[in-house]
């Protein structure tokens, strides 16, 4: 009932597309069904969308920018991993992961070098362990450069 434009945003606590194993094709549906509809805040949803129809999308790097919460809740967390690490764009998987959590996949084992052009093969996906010192911003850089090297690829001139 409201003319003009509008956009689709993804809702719901936590990681709404790992939680909702339909969140992804449901986006889909309602992206068919309503072309040049814009789809922000959609986690890594955003980067199949416009394939599929969307007008544009938009996500933010921060966890707090990558889902919307239904308005007079409060954001949860996932009691049983404390945040104690940056969440890292981990191009291999796709995902964002704690950095804490990618240095305990790591082991003992060295975590191979990232080149992505933040780090430039000085610094690996598990070097951010801590939301301590300059890491956060490292991380947020490394985020940010790994997205910007995957839209290039894909013929968009950030």
């Amino acid at each position: 009932m409201v003319k003009g434009p509008k956009a689709v945003m993804l809702g719901g606590q936590m990681d709404p597309p790992a939680r909702y194993a339909k969140a992804a094709r449901h986006l889909k549906q309602v992206i068919e069904e309503a072309p040049g509809t814009p789809l922000t805040r959609t986690d890594l949803a955003a980067f199949g969308a416009p394939a599929f129809g969307a007008a544009f999308t938009a996500f933010g790097a921060g966890s707090r920018c990558r889902h919307i919460i239904a308005p007079g809740e409060k954001a949860q967390t996932n009691k049983s991993i404390p945040v104690q690490s940056p969440h890292v764009l981990f191009p291999d998987l796709t995902a964002f992961l704690l950095g804490g959590t990618i240095a305990k996949r790591y082991g003992g084992a060295e975590a191979p070098l990232c080149f992505c052009s933040a780090c430039a093969g000085k610094l690996a996906p598990d070097t951010f362990t801590s939301n301590r010192g300059e890491l956060p911003a490292a991380a947020a850089a490394h985020n940010v450069a790994v997205l910007m090297e995957w839209l290039r690829a894909n013929g968009v001139d950030p």
